[in-house]
């Protein structure tokens, strides 16, 4: 008997680079989940308010964890108070599964032993927020 070696298996995937405002929104509504998640990278390092329900959507990306935990990841790096404030809705809108992938994505703020100023005065302005959602949130990540 002759063996065969195994069949090679090719996985593709759109690899998309976004660098702009208008690609960006574009692939927010793209079908493939790692279009949406450059997307959610981009938005989070160069959001304008305008685009805040965006990002939400993004972080609470429906149909693949991924999206959420990129577009969190993305946060991290570059928290600011608007971004802070749309996380933190996020997690108050968030279903169990997408909740769990949110906080894990969000855990090196959460834990930081020395965080920036910048850092402290965007949560604490999220903190002093009449957003009933900013307010849930914090309350989930463990930051009221």
């Amino acid at each position: 008997m002759i063996g065969l070696a195994p069949a090679r298996r090719t996985v593709q995937s759109a690899c998309v680079t976004v660098t702009n405002e208008a690609e960006a929104l574009r692939a927010a509504r793209s079908d493939d989940w790692s279009v949406r998640k450059s997307a959610g990278t981009w938005l989070a390092h160069h959001l304008q308010p305008a685009h805040r329900g965006v990002l939400l959507d993004l972080l609470t990306d429906a149909h693949n964890t991924a999206v959420s935990m990129g577009t969190a990841s993305a946060i991290v790096e570059n928290p600011t108070e608007l971004t802070l404030s749309i996380m933190f809705t996020a997690l108050a809108s968030a279903d169990d599964e997408t909740l769990d992938h949110l906080l894990f994505a969000i855990a090196p703020l959460l834990v930081d032993p020395s965080p920036s100023v910048e850092l402290k005065q965007a949560l604490d302005r999220c903190r002093l927020s009449d957003d009933d959602d900013v307010a849930a949130g914090l309350v989930l990540a463990g930051l009221n």
